[in-house]
């Protein structure tokens, strides 16, 4: 990788020097660690592809001369600030730069409680504490995962990400083991999983 930018203030003033001369932009967004960008135009003679890994301080030059007609790039770390640009034949700039896609924060499970007979009389109930940095990222849905005693993982329910909690109900009539996860999903856009909250039920 190669760096373009010694600062913030050059790499700001690049980019927006783009968006001056008219330039028309491509929309790139993060999805599930790929890159995916929207260029209804004329495709150019290729790309460069450009990450942050200082949190948007500067940017190095992750791929040089993507093939202009594609518009999707698996990143070796889909999680990083990206932008893109596209090239004429003589490696000039065609477009202006993308803007900066960033990826959806990781929801956090903070905690659990259980509570048996709340919904269904004999079985356990489980509410999540839940906390999601929304940045922005419109108001969306969070999906909660669960996997009981070990088996496969399935989808418990969804909440808007907005929500601080989640009542996972009727779940077990005894004692079991669960592992939940979070993330954010906005239409076809997913974020990234948070780490398994175990949690043990056991009866009163």
């Amino acid at each position: 990788m190669r760096r373009v930018s010694p600062s913030r203030r050059a790499w700001t003033a690049t980019f927006l020097q783009g968006r001056r001369r008219g330039r028309r932009c491509p929309v790139a967004m993060l999805s599930a660690g790929v890159l995916v960008w929207q260029w209804p135009f004329a495709s150019p003679a290729a790309w460069n592809i450009y990450q942050s890994h200082d949190g948007g301080s500067t940017f190095l030059l992750e791929e040089e001369g993507w093939p202009g007609e594609q518009r999707a790039y698996v990143p070796a770390d889909g999680t990083l600030p990206t932008y893109l640009v596209g090239l004429n034949a003589n490696g000039n700039p065609a477009t202006g730069p993308s803007n900066v896609a960033t990826m959806p924060a990781v929801p956090v499970i903070l905690s659990a409680v259980t509570v048996w007979g709340g919904s269904v009389p004999g079985w356990a109930d489980v509410t999540l504490s839940l906390s999601f940095d929304h940045g922005l990222w419109p108001v969306a849905i969070l999906e909660i995962t669960c996997s009981l005693d070990g088996g496969e993982e399935g989808l418990a329910g969804t909440v808007p990400s907005t929500a601080t909690s989640f009542t996972h109900t009727s779940i077990s009539q005894g004692e079991s083991s669960l592992s939940y996860r979070a993330r954010y999903r906005n239409g076809t856009v997913l974020g990234p999983f948070s780490a398994p909250f175990p949690w043990d039920l056991t009866l009163p």
